[in-house]
């Protein structure tokens, strides 16, 4: 008990802004993400790099067991501000109403990334939007999206999606060595290889149209973490297996491409976004849907290239 107490006090501490957010139940008693945000790696991750790495000695083990929990700590130190910002700008009563419920029970570190994703995206909109933007507006259709802002003339609708590409840093023993660039042929399973990235994401993001209110301008801001080439991964589940080579500014749309689906005509761009070190949000790439019901308006994506540096 005393290390939970440790980490309530460290936390009220040094994230006020986002220990109130938290209920009165969360105060007394952390909720599992945030536990494991701040706490060292399982018994079990530190035994999967044992087994990978044997050459690693009890010493370095500690060290990366140490330098993960100082990580955790750091994050949260830094997503504090994105929170009080937003807090400035929408009202504590507003983002304590949107956020009080998930934040006091997040289940997991992937969770509570998920949530700081989407807090970052807001507050990003919120220095972009006249009247500030508004959190969590209906879609209509029994869903929500994460927020609708005012941009050069038009309501905007925007929704964060987190995805964490594990292959490069998988643990387990029975990994494949390779992952394929491209699709295998229909009837055929490639040997020794795990699949492409990109249907990855296109499995998870194929409903993600359903968010959204119909015929609006809408975009989704892709946060996608990863050591191998984040861009051309979504670029290919946007516009194809083809696309995987092609500049941003010049790709090409196939069939097999997100934006090829009938579903998907409902969007009308995606974001490729990163936080930076001091939380701030950019979006290196932006994708117009060619196929889109709403066009991204060329004076929208033109205010949003402030976010691309």
């Amino acid at each position: 008990m005393g290390g939970e107490d440790h980490l309530k006090s460290w936390l009220e501490d040094n994230c006020p802004n986002l220990w109130s957010l938290l209920n009165e139940q969360a105060r007394k008693v952390l909720p599992q993400g945030l536990r494991e945000y701040l706490s060292p790696p399982s018994a079990l991750y530190l035994d999967q790099i044992r087994e990978k790495f044997p050459e690693f000695d009890q010493e370095y083990l500690d060290q990366i067991a140490e330098s993960r929990t100082a990580q955790g700590k750091e994050n949260l130190v830094l997503a504090d501000q994105p929170i009080k910002e937003l807090i400035a700008s929408c009202g504590s009563k507003t983002v304590g109403d949107t956020y009080r419920r998930d934040l006091s029970g997040v289940g997991s570190e992937k969770q509570l990334a998920e949530l700081l994703c989407e807090i970052t995206l807001c507050v990003a909109i919120s220095k972009l939007s006249t009247p500030p933007p508004h959190l969590r507006p209906p879609s209509g259709k029994g869903t929500y999206c994460d927020v609708s802002f005012q941009l050069a003339g038009s309501t905007v609708y925007g929704e964060a999606k987190r995805y964490e590409d594990t292959w490069f840093s998988d643990l387990d023993p029975k990994r494949p060595d390779k992952r394929s660039l491209v699709k295998a042929s229909p009837g055929t399973k490639p040997q020794g290889s795990t699949r492409p990235r990109a249907m990855d994401l296109v499995s998870k993001l194929r409903d993600v149209p359903r968010q959204f209110p119909q015929k609006t301008v809408n975009l989704i801001f892709i946060f996608h973490s990863s050591i191998g080439d984040s861009h051309r991964y979504l670029q290919q589940a946007l516009f194809g297996d083809g696309a995987f080579f092609d500049d941003p500014a010049n790709v090409n749309l196939t069939d097999d491409g997100l934006f090829a689906t009938e579903e998907w005509r409902a969007i009308s761009g995606c974001c490729l976004s990163r936080v930076l070190p001091d939380s701030a949000l950019v979006c290196p790439v932006i994708w117009g849907n060619p196929r889109a019901f709403v066009p991204l308006p060329a004076a929208v994506r033109a205010a949003l290239d402030c976010l691309k540096s």
